[in-house]
């Protein structure tokens, strides 16, 4: 994570999907990075809430669990996806395309990229993503590359050998 966040210059962080019993599944931040940013270093905020609908790494955790657009779908700024016939249609190209991302969705401006951290047997156990000023969405397949490179790395260590 650190080493994306130095190579890319953004916001690198790592989320998980949380879902207590009864209730649908919260996404949260357990790590992020801006050692890329200029300024210093800022590390060890951990354990907030990100909106699911609204953030690469909270649709990228829904939608490969299976789970629905939540029922609360709060509208950040136009863009924001609360339709449950567009979630239905942008999760099934999530899990098509192995990665998420979000444009102006949570906030004007910012936008976000995501892929699947899978741990043995592929399991996903967490969502690695970048937060990007939207202006620099026009690198994004480059940005979509350093991703699952990390993401590839980290997976094999954590025994993840790839589709079979």
């Amino acid at each position: 994570m650190e080493r994306l966040a130095r190579g890319t210059h953004l916001l690198a962080f790592l989320c998980v999907l949380h879902s207590p019993p009864g209730q649908q599944g919260q996404v949260l931040c357990v790590a992020r990075s801006v050692q890329g940013r200029d300024g210093p270093p800022v590390a060890g905020e951990l354990d907030f809430e990100l909106p699911p609908h609204a953030t690469a790494s909270g649709k990228l955790l829904l939608a490969l669990a299976g789970q629905p657009l939540p029922h609360s779908t709060k509208a950040f700024t136009p863009h924001t996806l609360t339709a449950p016939a567009a979630w239905d249609a942008e999760a099934q190209a999530i899990r098509t395309q192995g990665h998420a991302l979000s444009q102006d969705e949570w906030a004007l401006g910012t936008s976000g990229l995501a892929v699947p951290l899978r741990g043995e047997g592929g399991m996903v156990l967490a969502a690695l993503g970048l937060s990007l000023p939207t202006a620099r969405m026009s690198a994004r397949e480059s940005l979509l590359r350093a991703l699952h490179m990390a993401a590839s790395e980290v997976g094999w260590t954590l025994g993840y050998r790839g589709e079979k």
